[in-house]
């Protein structure tokens, strides 16, 4: 009986390694190279956490050939109530941008500050995959400037 069984093994290992060598994988032999349009990976506009702005300046990146040639730019400015630029959080969401096949660095999650007129780098990249840097945006935040005082004419 254990003859039987320990020969009944041996088939089965030998029946396993036969299949495994004749196995022929195709995604060994094809690499597939998947090309991403990346005007698609273009931002729609840039919403920040909390603060509705009072103007925005958007420019697209200048894109050749399927490559950035050079980045884009975003100017947003706020109302002058805003008291600090600091910790300052992006909300982007799938309205802005196509996130189940792109992402955006840094996150919403990451508080910058754009006090002092520090401009931050946002890049697109690809979600899945290599994370190829797809798109950069330079983005810097700016007060508006407070109404002077009204002068009262008689």
């Amino acid at each position: 009986m254990k003859k039987g069984i320990k020969l009944i093994n041996l088939g089965i290992l030998v029946l396993s390694l036969l299949l495994m060598v004749n196995c022929d994988s195709s995604d060994e032999n094809e690499t597939i190279k998947t090309e991403v349009d990346i005007e698609e990976a273009q931002l729609s506009s840039f919403p920040l956490f909390g603060i509705n702005p009072v103007g925005v300046e958007f420019t697209q990146p200048i894109i050749v050939d399927n490559k950035e040639e050079v980045p884009g730019r975003i100017v947003i400015t706020v109302p002058y109530t805003i008291n600090s630029l600091d910790d300052i959080s992006t909300s982007i969401t799938s309205e802005e941008l196509n996130l189940s096949k792109f992402s955006v660095i840094p996150g919403n999650d990451i508080e910058l500050s754009f006090e002092g007129g520090k401009e931050h780098r946002f890049t697109v990249s690809k979600a899945r995959g290599d994370k190829e840097v797809l798109l950069n945006y330079v983005v810097s935040v700016v007060r508006e400037t407070a109404p002077g005082p009204e002068v009262l004419k008689l």
